[in-house]
């Protein structure tokens, strides 16, 4: 809060402020001049800590959001893709443990046209859970 509107946009076209990871909320970041990260506190522990200026808020989703297994972690290198339905489940097993079995049960489709489509698709809604819905539905929780 000490820091005025102005101090802010300045840093929006910074490097730091660009990364899709937003390691601008991360104060342990010094940049190259040795100016540490403009913000005093990550938005999850304002948010947390209720230290945050209370304004409207639109926030959602859509079907549309997202690039589905692309942006999924878990099978972002060629040693750890998933590409078959036995895989699909043993991924779910890690992510999910005792839920594995209704975690497959939401993510594969009902209309199976070749078990490569069925897994990507899976992977997709699982994807776009864990980057879109999933940090929505905390977020509305904490606002």
């Amino acid at each position: 809060r000490s820091l005025s509107a102005q101090a802010i946009v300045q840093e929006t076209l910074s490097e730091n402020a660009a990364d899709c990871y937003e390691p601008t909320i991360d104060r342990r970041w010094v940049g190259n001049n040795g100016v540490t990260c403009p913000k005093p506190k990550s938005s999850l522990e304002a948010l947390r800590e209720g230290d945050f200026h209370h304004v409207p808020v639109m926030l959602g989703v859509t079907a549309h959001d997202g690039l589905g297994k692309v942006e999924l972690e878990q099978t972002l290198f060629k040693s750890s893709d998933v590409s078959s339905r036995e895989g699909l489940e043993k991924l779910l097993q890690r992510e999910f443990g005792a839920h594995a079995d209704a975690a497959f049960a939401h993510y594969w489709p009902s209309e199976v046209c070749s078990e490569a489509k069925a897994v990507h698709k899976a992977l997709s809604g699982l994807s776009n859970d864990f980057w879109y819905f999933a940090g929505t539905s905390l977020m509305a929780e904490l606002l």
